[in-house]
């Protein structure tokens, strides 16, 4: 076995070097947080940052505060005194410093990446207090300018292959391996145990597990100093892709820093199964004695290695971009003189390394002015980013196709690592492309002009230009951005911070009316929605779950004026009809168009324009959509809604958003079943849902429309009508009594007239109206049929009884100028004399034929004997009655009983209560028929 001590000396001292050049590039206040870092754990006390109760796991295994340390806890704590412990208490095993600290791409920008090993037995509620005096920590160091991240690592459950949550900051189960990979070679040890990884040879990194229990088993290494994460003999190809997910993930936010990365997963992914992890060529470096940092640094042992990957692959174009990003790692601005009283070691060698690429002092300079790029630049630059991450992507997709299933990856991280990507990069029709990602600081422009373009299609698009003047001047170079509508370019103006409040934006428009005004008023409206254009980060419980509305605006009526619409139209208003979609006299649609703008959960922002009538309810459509399918439907947010027409617009705004709000919470309320009435201009539309659809049916007339309320239906639900359609008529007040699965009956005296109105268990509408000197009668008659028919036996054999249905009766009437319904006792309609009526049932005999059978008094009638002369022999036999030579109401049907099959259903288990309501009708238009036939034939015969 090599020896133990020599191999720990030798990681030790490259360990103190790199943690000086970290310390030299620190100011010395932030030195001072680093250096105080280790004791902040390793002491509890209770005037330390961090501090959180005396429960809180404290101690760090080896760990004795050297003097400098402690000169600084006392500077910051005057009554602090450090006392060692006779029984020191060590629940803290070690600290580590993760990443660029100390190499060649730490700069005063990288931030600090800590793992925090605690000790394997502590509880769950130790932990988290150990969390939360990481969470104060890192917030103190932050008063100092110093980003820091804790990580808390149970060494023996990571060994074990158990993985951490995906998070904006950890890449769950999608690496474990590279993981650990990363960590070895770039890890430093701030306080604490040694990584048992340190001594196990590389050519036995294949051994780990049996050489490392032999090591502390002969006690060449002592347990208590060491941590195990496990070993290196491989990586699982899955993992590969995983990372490669997870770097692709990193780079919607930072391109430079994730392609190195990515480029580093796909060397691995080419070189599988023989391949030498880069944590294993810096241990076998170590083990050969190699002690210069620069053959040793991490990121320029990954830098090397991919270069060397892409310059055989021949692909100079990524292999620029490979040194690009290197270089924006680096963070030195070779095109700005040397300070000559800094001993600046990194800045030296990227100047050799830049050398060594030919690379220009033109080309040092454009690159050092990236913070200042122009909008077009960084639109070139993101799209060679984008190339080049989809070619990375590809490979590794073919990779993972050709080896294994990504059995070992979590699904939940694939999805939300898909998630991430889908959201970022996809191109579909209204999404706003967001390209300054990580490119350039400042892309403002005091100055624009959007254009408004004829296509040779016919059609219509808008196209931003830099600066203000002519045509002539300003489009001679190509557009900065295309869109088809006006909104969508605004958007992207302003969410690619290219526009804010005080850009002066100049519209040329060939269609569109949009004045100055409005267009500051857009412009409002978006800085109010997206403060300074940022959207917020996307965070990982948002992509776990599906899509859905963070917040959206509604602009109506942008580019239109509705005065000068109405002067090409003829329209003149004078009206108390105060309906944006139906105002006055003439009904007018005051809405012309509407723009969307929304904004999902997973942070895209998409603008889609509508017109017209069609357009209003496609927004409806869309908007229902994204309700739908919002986990908690009742927290969904109704748009804000802006309107700028002059004089109107406030009233067209409410309105907008009144219908919007209305109509998600009726089908929201109603399972989605519920059929919902709605005017626009002088018709009246019938909305419902179909295949989670919405659909909509444009109604003639007030006659259509009662017909389509009595349709029956197989799914039952309520009719609502909207607010403001048909204000003056009773059935938007009688439909809001619906109750599903009871019959409800409403009368009303009106002009002279018995006005009877039945809705049925499932909603639909049956009508009739008499004389009122008939009404006792008529209410009489046809309360007895809802009593007698909804609870009798059904003549269907395969279904004995029918469910008896409630009903419900209800009065209208009208007091002080209002109309007024309320419900009254059956006794209240009942007439003390029994009214005179036919008792029915109907079936279909073997034959297929109908069958009647009429009763009446003792009297019966009956299609077996009589046949087709059935309801001439009633006539007859009621004429010749010669006490009763009119029988007027006595040709009501008091009672019905009639198969399904008759009425042209299925089961009985489809009849309605509308159903019965029907046939009686048929049944007593043919008794009314018959009569007057035999009147006739008797007038004839004299």
């Amino acid at each position: 076995m090599r020896d133990t001590k020599k191999i720990k000396r030798r990681f030790l001292t490259l360990n103190l070097e790199r943690l000086r050049r970290t310390r030299a590039a620190l100011r010395p206040r932030q030195r001072e947080v680093l250096d105080m870092l280790p004791l902040l754990f390793h002491a509890n006390h209770a005037s330390f940052p961090g501090y959180v109760s005396p429960e809180t796991p404290v101690g760090i295994s080896n760990y004795t505060p050297p003097q400098q340390t402690l000169d600084i806890a006392k500077k910051a704590v005057k009554s602090y005194i450090y006392k060692r412990k006779a029984q020191p208490r060590y629940d803290i095993h070690a600290l580590y410093l993760m990443g660029s600290s100390g190499t060649i791409a730490y700069s005063e920008k990288s931030d600090f990446d800590i793992w925090l090993c605690y000790a394997p037995n502590l509880e769950q509620e130790q932990i988290a207090e150990l969390a939360r005096k990481c969470q104060e920590i890192e917030s103190w160091a932050a008063e100092f300018s110093l980003e820091v991240h804790f990580f808390l690592m149970n060494a023996s459950e990571f060994a074990a292959g158990k993985g951490t949550a995906l998070s904006g900051e950890s890449s769950g189960s999608a690496q474990h391996h590279l993981l650990l990979d990363e960590f070895y070679r770039t890890a430093l040890l701030l306080a604490g145990r040694y990584p048992l990884w340190w001594f196990v040879p590389p050519e036995e990194e294949v051994n780990y597990d049996r050489y490392s229990r032999d090591l502390l088993k002969q006690l060449r290494v002592h347990e208590n100093d060491v941590l195990d994460f496990g070993g290196l003999p491989e990586a699982p190809a899955e993992e590969f892709f995983g990372a490669s997910l997870w770097q692709l993930y990193k780079s919607i936010d930072s391109p430079y820093k994730a392609i190195l990365k990515l480029l580093l997963m796909e060397y691995y992914a080419a070189s599988y199964p023989k391949l030498d992890l880069l944590s294993i060529d810096y241990k076998r470096a170590v083990y050969a004695g190699e002690h210069d940092l620069a053959h040793l640094d991490p990121y320029l042992m990954l830098y090397h290695t991919t270069a060397s990957y892409l310059e055989g692959k021949q692909d100079s174009e990524r292999l620029n971009l490979l040194r690009q990003c290197f270089y924006y790692k680096v963070n030195e601005h070779l095109s700005t003189p040397d300070d000559p009283n800094r001993d600046n070691w990194r800045r030296d060698l990227m100047r050799q390394m830049v050398s060594d690429w030919s690379w220009t002092e033109n080309e040092l300079e454009r690159l050092d002015a990236r913070p200042n790029w122009r909008i077009d630049q960084v639109q070139k630059e993101s799209q060679r980013l984008v190339d080049a991450l989809t070619r990375s992507y590809q490979s590794l997709s073919d990779f993972a196709r050709e080896q294994v299933a990504l059995s070992s990856i979590s699904q939940d991280d694939l999805n939300i690592l898909g998630r991430k990507l889908y959201s970022a990069f996809e191109r579909k029709p209204g999404k706003i492309p967001i390209v300054n990602r990580g490119i350039s600081d400042d892309v403002y422009e005091d100055q624009v002009t959007i254009f408004e373009q004829q296509l040779a299609s016919g059609g219509h698009q808008w196209a931003l230009y830099r600066g203000i003047g002519d045509t002539d001047k300003i489009t001679h170079t190509p557009p900065l951005h295309r869109a088809p509508t006006l909104i969508e370019v605004l958007c992207w103006c302003h969410l690619n911070q290219i526009a804010n409040e005080h850009t002066n934006v100049s519209i040329k428009a060939q269609k569109s009316t949009i004045s100055v005004k409005d267009l500051q008023s857009v412009k409002r409206c978006l800085c109010q929605a997206y403060p300074s254009g940022n959207l917020q980060p996307t965070v990982t419980d948002a992509m776990s779950k599906p899509r859905r509305i963070n917040q959206h605006m509604l602009l109506v009526n942008i580019g239109w004026d509705l005065q000068q619409h109405r002067l090409r139209t003829g329209q003149t208003i004078a009206s108390s009809k105060v309906d944006a979609l139906s105002y006055g006299g003439v009904c007018e649609n005051q809405v012309l168009s509407l723009d969307h703008i929304i904004q999902s959960s997973w942070q895209e922002v998409s603008s889609q324009r509508y017109e017209g009538i069609e357009g209003i309810f496609a927004a409806l459509a869309e908007t229902l959509r994204w309700a739908r399918q919002s986990a908690h439907p009742e927290s969904w947010l109704a748009p804000e809604t802006f309107c700028f027409s002059l004089g109107h617009g406030v009233s067209i705004a409410r309105r907008i958003r009144l219908l919007f709000t209305d109509i998600e919470a009726a089908f929201r309320q109603t399972d989605n079943h519920c059929r919902y009435f709605l005017s626009i201009g002088r018709h009246i539309y019938l909305l419902w849902l179909e295949d989670s659809h919405l659909q909509h049916q444009r109604l003639e007339s007030y006659d259509e429309l009662k017909q389509r309320l009595s349709e029956s239906r197989r799914l039952p639900g309520p009719v609502i009508f909207d607010r403001y359609c048909l204000t003056d008529d009773l059935l938007p007040m009688i439909y809001q009594q619906f109750s599903l699965g009871r019959v409800q009956l409403f009368h009303v005296i009106r002009k002279g007239r018995l006005q009877i109105f039945i809705i049925d268990e499932r909603g639909a509408l049956f009508t009739m109206q008499v004389a009122q000197s008939l009404s006792d009668i008529m209410l009489h008659q046809i309360t007895n049929f809802l009593a007698q028919s909804f609870c009798r036996p059904s003549l269907d054999e395969n279904d004995i009884s029918r469910p008896c249905q409630e009903t419900a009766y209800y009065q209208i009437s009208r007091s002080q100028g209002e109309m007024h319904i309320q419900r009254v006792r059956l006794s209240e309609l009942e007439e003390q004399t029994p009214a005179i009526g036919f008792h029915v049932e109907a079936i279909i005999n073997r034959q297929g034929h109908p069958e009647f059978t009429l009763r009446r008094g003792h009297e019966t009638f009956s299609s077996r004997e009589l046949g087709d002369k059935l309801f001439s022999a009633v006539a007859s036999a009621l004429l010749a009655d010669t006490q009763r030579r009119d029988p007027g109401p006595g040709l009501r049907v008091m009672a019905l009983e009639c198969s399904a099959e008759l009425l042209g259903l299925d089961k009985a288990a489809d009849v309605q209560s509308i159903h019965l309501l029907r046939y009686r009708q048929r049944v007593e238009k043919r008794l009314e028929n018959a009569m007057a036939s035999a009147r006739k034939e008797r007038q004839q015969t004299g």
